[in-house]
C-alpha cells in the first residue's frame, strides 16, 4: 500500500513538470488574434468596441500582444498582413489616437497612426481634416504632434480643407503654442493662395514667437508670391523690432524667386535703412542673381555704411564670382579693402576655391591671408584641402594659418591629414600655446569618424601622452588632456 502511494506521487509529480515543460517551450494554444501568443493578461485587456483594441491600462505593447517596438511596418495597410480587412483610420480612430499619445505618451498609438495615414485605407478625409484641426486648437502636444503627421494625409481635398480651418483657427487663436502650430502647418500645406492671409496674420502679431512662427510659414511656402510678400514685409517693418525676423525668413525662403524680389529695394531712390537692411538679405539668399545688384550698389553708392553692407552681402552670398568681386575691391585698396578682405572668409560656395587659391598666396595682409585659408576651410574639396595640407605641414607658415588649416581639414573630414597634424602638434613648444588648442580641437573634431579613429590611436595618441605626462595649468593642456581621456575612450 505505502508503495503505491509513493508511485501515485511520483506519477502526479511527473505529469506537473511535464505541463511545466510544455508551458515553457512548446507554448499554450493560440490566443484570439495570434497564434503562438498567451493570452493577453488582466492589466494588458482590451477595452471592448475602442477603436484599434485600445488597452485599459494604457500599456504599451504592439498590437496582438508583442514587446513595444515590434510593430511590422510596411507599405500595406495595418491588418491587412494577417489576412484581416485592412484597419480605415476614420474621424473617431484619428481622434482616438491623437488623445492617446498626446495625453498618454502612447508611442504605439503613434506608430499605428502613422502607419494609418501612409497605407491605409482613408474614411471621411475631410472629417480627418476637421479632428486634426480642433486638435491644434487643443494646443501642447497635441497641437505638436498634428504638426508632424498631418502632412502625411493623403488626400488633396482634405489638406485644403485643413488649410482653410487653420487659416480660420489662426485668425482668432490667443495661445501662442496654437497659433505657432498652425503657422508651421500653413507654411508645410499651402500654396500662393495662403500667402496674403499669413503675410497679414505676420503683421498682426504682438508677439515675436508668434511673428517668427508666421514668417516662417511664408518662408515655407514654395511660391514667388511669397518672396513678393516678404520683400514688402521688409520694407514695411525696416527698421522695427520685426526686421531681423524678415531677414531671417528672407534667408530660409524657398521660392527661387527671392533676389529679384529684393532687388529694386536696393535702387538709388530708397532710404538708407532700407538699403543696408535689403544689401544683407540679398546676400544671405545666397542666390546668384544677387552678386549684380551688391557690385552695382557699391559702385554706385556714395555712403560707407551701404557700400559695407554691400561687400558682407557678397561675403554670404559666396560664390566664385562674389569671391572675384570681394578679391577686386581688395586689391583697388581704400577705406573699405579691409572689409573686403575680411568678408573673403564667409565665402563658402562649393565654385569658389579658384578664385581664392589664385590669389592666397600673394596677398601681403596676414589678417586676410588668414580669412582665405578660413574661407577655404569653408569651401572643402580636394583642391582646397591639398592647399591646407601644405600649409599645416610647413613650418614657415604662421601658427594662425596653421590651426585655421586643422581646423578646415577636420571639417572636412580629410583623414589624410592626421599624419601631418600629429606631427605637427609633436613640434610644438609651450610657446604655441594657440597651435596646440587648434589641433586638438580639429583632432577632436576627426575622432567622430569611424574611419579616423585607428589613425588617432597610432598617430596621436602616442603624442599627447607625452605632452600631457606632466599637469600645467594652462588652456592648452586641458585641451590636450581633454583629446587624450577622449582618444583612450575609443579604445575600450
Amino acid at each position: 500500500m505505502k508503495e503505491t502511494r509513493i508511485v501515485l506521487f511520483l506519477a502526479l509529480g511527473l505529469a506537473a513538470l511535464a505541463v511545466v515543460f510544455y508551458a515553457a517551450f512548446a507554448g499554450f494554444p493560440a490566443a484570439p488574434g495570434g497564434s503562438g501568443e498567451r493570452a493577453p493578461s488582466a492589466a494588458g485587456k482590451r477595452v471592448a468596441g475602442s477603436p484599434g483594441g485600445r488597452r485599459a491600462s494604457g500599456g504599451t505593447g504592439a498590437p496582438g500582444g508583442g514587446p513595444a517596438g515590434e510593430v511590422e511596418r510596411g507599405p500595406r495597410p495595418p491588418g491587412e498582413e494577417e489576412g484581416r480587412a485592412p484597419e480605415k483610420l476614420t474621424p473617431e480612430v484619428l481622434a482616438d489616437l491623437l488623445d492617446r499619445f498626446a495625453d498618454e505618451n502612447d508611442w504605439e498609438a503613434r506608430r499605428r497612426l502613422e502607419d494609418l495615414l501612409k497605407y491605409g485605407p482613408l474614411e471621411d478625409p475631410l472629417g480627418l481634416a476637421r479632428v486634426f484641426v480642433e486638435a491644434v486648437g487643443k494646443g501642447g502636444n497635441h497641437a505638436a504632434i498634428v504638426a508632424i503627421l498631418l502632412p502625411l494625409l493623403r488626400d488633396e481635398a482634405a489638406k485644403e480643407q485643413a488649410t482653410r480651418d487653420l487659416l480660420l483657427l489662426a485668425e482668432g487663436a490667443k495661445d501662442p503654442q496654437v497659433l505657432k502650430a498652425a503657422f508651421l502647418l500653413l507654411g508645410r500645406l499651402g500654396s500662393g493662395a495662403v500667402v496674403p492671409d499669413l503675410a497679414r496674420l505676420a503683421r498682426a502679431q504682438e508677439r515675436r514667437e508668434t511673428a517668427r512662427a508666421a514668417l516662417a510659414a511664408l518662408a515655407d511656402v514654395d511660391d514667388p508670391s511669397a518672396a513678393a510678400e516678404l520683400a514688402s514685409l521688409l520694407r514695411d517693418l525696416q527698421g522695427t523690432r520685426l526686421e531681423d525676423l524678415v531677414i531671417r525668413a528672407i534667408r530660409d525662403a524657398r521660392s527661387g524667386a527671392m533676389a529679384r524680389e529684393l532687388k529694386p529695394l536696393l535702387d538709388a531712390g530708397q532710404p538708407r535703412g532700407l538699403k543696408l537692411a535689403a544689401a544683407r538679405a540679398i546676400g544671405l539668399t545666397r542666390s546668384p542673381e544677387a552678386v549684380a545688384p551688391l557690385r552695382e550698389l557699391f559702385a554706385g553708392e556714395g555712403d560707407r555704411e551701404v557700400r559695407q553692407a554691400a561687400i558682407e552681402g557678397l561675403g554670404y552670398v559666396g560664390n566664385a564670382a562674389a569671391a572675384r568681386e570681394l578679391i577686386r575691391i581688395y586689391r583697388e585698396g581704400g577705406e573699405l579693402a579691409p572689409v573686403a578682405g575680411m568678408a573673403i572668409g564667409n565665402v563658402a560656395g562649393p565654385d569658389a576655391a579658384a578664385p581664392i587659391l589664385e590669389a592666397i598666396d600673394t596677398v601681403p595682409d596676414a589678417a586676410v591671408k588668414d580669412s582665405m585659408v578660413k574661407s577655404l576651410g569653408n569651401i572643402g574639396g580636394p583642391e582646397a584641402e591639398k592647399k591646407l595640407r601644405e600649409y599645416l605641414a610647413s613650418p614657415e607658415e604662421t601658427a594662425r594659418v596653421r590651426g585655421l588649416s586643422a581646423r578646415g581639414l577636420a571639417k572636412s573630414g580629410d583623414t589624410e591629414a592626421i599624419p601631418a597634424m600629429a606631427e605637427a602638434l609633436a613640434a610644438t613648444t609651450s610657446a604655441d600655446r594657440n597651435l596646440r588648442i587648434d589641433l586638438a580641437w580639429s583632432l577632436q573634431h576627426m575622432s567622430r569618424l569611424p574611419k579616423a579613429r585607428p589613425l588617432l590611436a597610432e598617430k596621436v595618441l602616442p603624442v599627447v601622452r607625452r605632452l600631457t605626462s606632466r599637469p600645467v595649468r594652462t588652456p592648452d593642456y586641458f585641451y590636450l588632456l581633454r583629446l587624450r581621456q577622449m582618444l583612450e575612450g575609443l579604445g575600450r
